[in-house]
């Protein structure tokens, strides 16, 4: 599964590889997940990795991922657009 996000202060896209099922499925569900609690690598091949960093993020920084709603959207009326996960095999 791949995230593809927009950061606007950013201006880059970021690009996330979940070779992990147990991650994948936990975002399909709705939950968060936090880089700090993961195996995150920055190597395609790397056949530990819960996600792998593709492009956009470095491994010296964290991240969280909230698939559902967040508490400023809550608070404030913030809309976040829903980003397209696509199912893609990396290794092969």
């Amino acid at each position: 599964m791949y995230v593809r996000n927009h950061v606007p202060e950013r201006k880059l896209p970021i690009t996330l590889f979940f070779p992990s099922r147990s991650v994948a499925e936990a975002l399909q569900n709705g939950d968060d997940i936090q880089s700090d609690t993961l195996l995150v690598s920055d190597k395609a091949a790397d056949k530990t990795a819960d996600v792998i960093l593709l492009k956009g993020l470095h491994l010296s920084q964290g991240f969280v991922i909230d698939p559902g709603s967040s508490f400023m959207e809550d608070l404030f009326g913030l809309r976040f657009r829903k980003v397209q996960c696509v199912a893609s095999a990396l290794h092969g």
